[in-house]
């Protein structure tokens, strides 16, 4: 299994999402933004999707939404996003992890790949901001 990077993302808002950075590529041809569905094994339930695209070139960057996996600083936040608007702020988070994407690898094509609830989260964010 290969390594993946761990650390904390801070928001705009001061919130920390804990993010993933699975980075063993020599000569990547671009990343994909992994957006995981709504349960708490999270992203490091993708272990062996993101080392398989490591080897063929691609980097993956994922994030734990708030009240989701890592992210969540106390039990009682599971799965809480906010008091209002907690689409929304997932989308803006989306958004902002997709912007310290471009910062960081600005030369490179960027896929945001969602799965269930990440799906229809990374298409609000597509279909809302402009993604790169």
């Amino acid at each position: 299994m290969e390594k993946v990077k761990e650390f904390e993302l801070k928001l705009r808002d001061g919130k920390d999402l804990h993010m993933y950075e699975w980075l063993n590529v020599e000569k990547p041809k671009g990343i994909l933004q992994l957006v995981h569905e709504h349960v708490n094994m999270l992203c490091l339930r993708y272990q062996d999707f993101a080392n398989f695209l490591n080897k063929n070139g691609y980097l993956v960057i994922a994030n734990n939404h708030r009240g989701h996996g890592k992210t969540v600083k106390n039990k009682e936040d599971f799965g809480y996003f906010a008091d209002e608007n907690g689409w929304q702020i997932l989308v803006d988070d989306l958004y902002e992890v997709n912007k310290y994407i471009q910062e960081n690898y600005p030369r490179l094509p960027i896929v945001m790949f969602g799965h269930s609830m990440g799906f229809f989260s990374s298409a609000l964010c597509n279909w809302t901001r402009v993604i790169r």
